[in-house]
């Protein structure tokens, strides 16, 4: 039975991190009609930045908040340098465009970061909670994990269903042009 429970709690902070990877992809394709195949490579590049804040002294949220902002700032100039310009065009332009970046990423941190292996140190203890004499695999961590991405979720959700914003966007991803015409 323990191994049972210990297998299920892990799937769900995998299912967590699967579950906010596909709300990112979800988001830039309703938003571009282009499925982003850099989007793992950006995840790299920002925590590679976030490793070398915490490399260098840096605290965990210091690090957090590097990795936030070099993400929009890097999002930001691959949408308008490299996203928007083959939006019309073929949707092979797109895929070509996202691959190139992916492997341009791939090369840069690389370089920059070097070629070792590293991991964001958890946020939380990684030591399991004792159930009813059991040691769980499943940790505080995990647990911050779980609410942050429900989190997110939860505030995505309430600016696309509640805010004048959400509605914009909304009509924006369902029919680009006759949001551009209403304005």
């Amino acid at each position: 039975m323990g191994r049972f429970l210990d297998l299920t709690l892990s799937g769900l902070t995998s299912g967590a991190v699967y579950a906010a990877v596909a709300l990112a992809l979800v988001l830039i394709w309703r938003s571009t009609r282009i499925v982003n195949f850099a989007q793992g490579g950006m995840l790299m590049v920002t925590t590679s930045l976030a490793c070398t804040v915490l490399g260098h002294g840096g605290s965990y949220w210091l690090a957090l908040a590097v990795a936030v902002a070099g993400g929009l700032v890097l999002g930001a100039v691959v949408e308008r340098v490299l996203v928007r310009p083959v939006e019309k065009r073929s949707p092979l332009d797109a895929v070509v465009v996202t691959f190139g970046l992916l492997v341009l990423l791939q090369g840069l941190a690389g370089m920059l970061f070097g070629g070792t292996p590293r991991s964001y140190p958890p946020a939380f203890s990684i030591a399991g909670f004792r159930v009813a004499g059991h040691q769980l695999l499943f940790s505080p961590n995990d647990v911050w994990v779980i609410l942050v991405v429900l989190g997110i979720m939860a505030a995505l959700a309430l600016v696309f269903r509640h805010t004048s914003l959400g509605l914009k966007m909304r009509a924006a991803a369902f029919a680009p042009e006759v949001a551009r015409l209403l304005g």
